[in-house]
């Protein structure tokens, strides 16, 4: 009965993912964390919201991802509409954007050992001629969708990386009041006891927020 009611909580919580990572906006900033997660999933060590001078102008970059050998900048573009889709303009920008960083780089002698790799990441959907820019120009795009085997979809069921908005258990309010400490996965919940407590959750509630935090993540 626990395998049956564990398989129930995981499938809802796949029907509900997209609306999920949909609802950590309206502002960017928790998808930005959600997406730095990802990559810390990965392995990569990572750092959100950060300033990067490029050859010609200094940059604000979403997230900055390392590890042994390879350096990842990341764009997110968070989209509140189901129906939107990230056009060519959007990698077309940030691909010129990173190649003046990646000058800036060149001429200092910075990472010319390392992998150093843009990505642009969003949400809801790229356009056909998006794709075929950034697949010409080297550029790494991750959508709700796309690619098959390396999509938003895939990686966070992959790794159980459910985001706090995915949990029936809390309400609108409470989801925001954690979005707003920084805490954007179930698994960050898990251990953060007492900023459930903070919020009034008595210990029959707390109890029924983490068996299906532990059940979507897999933990």
């Amino acid at each position: 009965a626990l395998l049956k009611k564990k398989k129930a909580y995981r499938a809802a919580g796949r029907y509900r993912l997209k609306k999920a990572i949909f609802d950590l906006g309206p502002s960017g900033y928790p998808f930005e964390l959600f997406i730095g997660r990802l990559f810390e999933s990965f392995g990569y060590q990572v750092k959100t919201d950060q300033k990067i001078s490029g050859k010609c102008v200094q940059h604000e970059v979403d997230v900055v991802a390392v590890k042994p050998g390879e350096q990842v900048i990341v764009e997110c573009k968070f989209h509140s509409d189901y129906r939107a889709k990230t056009n060519v303009q959007v990698p077309l920008y940030i691909d010129s954007r990173f190649n003046d960083i990646k000058e800036k780089w060149a001429e200092e002698g910075r990472y010319k050992d390392m992998n150093v790799r843009g990505y642009v990441v969003t949400n809801a959907r790229f356009t056909k001629d998006a794709i075929a820019f950034a697949e010409c120009a080297g550029l790494g795009l991750i959508s709700w969708d796309y690619p098959k085997d390396g999509s938003l979809k895939y990686f966070t069921d992959k790794a159980g990386l459910y985001p706090v908005t995915s949990l029936r258990s809390l309400n609108k309010g409470q989801k925001k009041e954690f979005l707003e400490e920084g805490i954007v996965l179930c698994r960050e919940l898990l251990k953060n006891e007492d900023l459930l407590r903070k919020q009034g959750l008595n210990e029959k509630q707390i109890s029924k927020v983490f068996d299906e935090a532990r059940y979507l993540t897999g933990q």
